[in-house]
C-alpha cells in the first residue's frame, strides 16, 4: 500500500510564470532609472515606472502565489505528522466537473470516519488526478489527519492498494 504523491500545484505554476515574466520587467524598469541606459532623461521616469511598476506587481503577485502553496505544503505536513490519523471508509466517488485540465476532469473522494466521540463525521478530498485513467475505485483507501483543536482542519489521504497498482492518484492540494 503506498501513499499517493502529489504532483506540483497550479499556484507554483502561476508563481514561476508570474515571476518569469516580472523579473525582466522589473530588470529593464531599474536599468531604465540607471545612467547605464542611454535614455533621453524626460523618458528615463516613463519607463522606469512602466516597465518597473509592471514588473514589481508581476513579482509580488508570483511570491504570494508560491507563499500561498507553500503555506498549504507546510499545512499538510503539519498535519501529517501532528494530526490524529482515522482511519476512513469511502463512500462516495464522483468527478468534479467544474474544472478540467486536458478535457479530463479530477476526482474527489467523500468519505466518512468515527472521530471518538460517537459521531460519524462526513470529509472530502481535494482534487485527485489519476495517471492512469482505468483504476479501480475498489482498491483505494482513505485516512484522515485531524488538527485536535480544530476539527474543520483536516487533510484526507487517498492510499492505492490495488494489484499492479502504483500511486494512479494525485492529490493537487
Amino acid at each position: 500500500m503506498k501513499e499517493i504523491k502529489q504532483s506540483i500545484g497550479v499556484l507554483w505554476l502561476l508563481g514561476i510564470i508570474f515571476l518569469a515574466v516580472g523579473v525582466p520587467f522589473l530588470s529593464v524598469g531599474v536599468a531604465a532609472g540607471v545612467n547605464g541606459m542611454e535614455i533621453p532623461a524626460e523618458d528615463k521616469p516613463v519607463l522606469m515606472f512602466a516597465f518597473g511598476g509592471v514588473g514589481a506587481v508581476f513579482v509580488v503577485l508570483g511570491l504570494v502565489f508560491m507563499a500561498a502553496q507553500i503555506g498549504k505544503g507546510a499545512k499538510r505536513r503539519r498535519l501529517l505528522q501532528r494530526g490524529t490519523r482515522y482511519e476512513a471508509d469511502i463512500v462516495n466517488m464522483y468527478q468534479n466537473t467544474s474544472m478540467a485540465v486536458n478535457h479530463r476532469f479530477p476526482y474527489v473522494v467523500e468519505c466518512t470516519y468515527y472521530d471518538g466521540r460517537g459521531q460519524t463525521v462526513l470529509v472530502k478530498s481535494s482534487n485527485l488526478w489519476p495517471k492512469k485513467w482505468t483504476f479501480s475505485p475498489e482498491h483505494l483507501m482513505a485516512a484522515v489527519y485531524v488538527n485536535p483543536d480544530n476539527p474543520k482542519d483536516y487533510y484526507v489521504a487517498v492510499y492505492d492498494n490495488g494489484p499492479g497498482y502504483e500511486n494512479h492518484v494525485v492529490d493537487m492540494r
